[in-house]
């Protein structure tokens, strides 16, 4: 099963940091659909330009993760491991074509914890 979220990104900065909401240890089944836009028009990539989804953990690990690009959008998973531990990771997509390397606005990702037990340990099978 897959959840897609739909985010619009801006080259410019200006504008206030984007939230969006995942839960923690989720697999193969968060990704986020882009657009990327300047000057409030939707940028198209250049042919063989390279998108990664950047991510800082709430632990403050750094991750990486290519995403594919289409004409006018570009689709990131948000993998296991960027959703490990629960709090607010901060994001954003750089573009790299040949040597230029552009980034976007940063926007945040939400981790929300899952249940565990009173022991503070994993959730128990039924």
């Amino acid at each position: 099963m897959e959840y897609m979220q739909e985010l619009c990104l801006h080259f410019s900065g200006r504008e206030c940091p984007k939230k969006i909401y995942a839960k923690q240890q989720d697999k193969e089944s968060r990704f986020l659909k882009i657009v990327l836009r300047h000057r409030g028009e939707p940028v198209q990539l250049p042919e063989g330009a390279q998108a990664q989804l950047r991510v800082c953990r709430p632990d403050g690990v750094y991750l990486t993760e290519n995403c594919s690009v289409s004409d006018r959008s570009l689709v990131a998973e948000l993998t296991e491991e960027m959703l490990e531990n629960a709090g607010t990771a901060r994001a954003d997509i750089v573009v790299i074509d040949g040597d230029s390397r552009l980034s976007t606005e940063e926007f945040l990702i939400y981790i929300r914890k899952i249940p565990t037990d009173s022991a503070g340990g994993e959730p128990e099978e039924p």
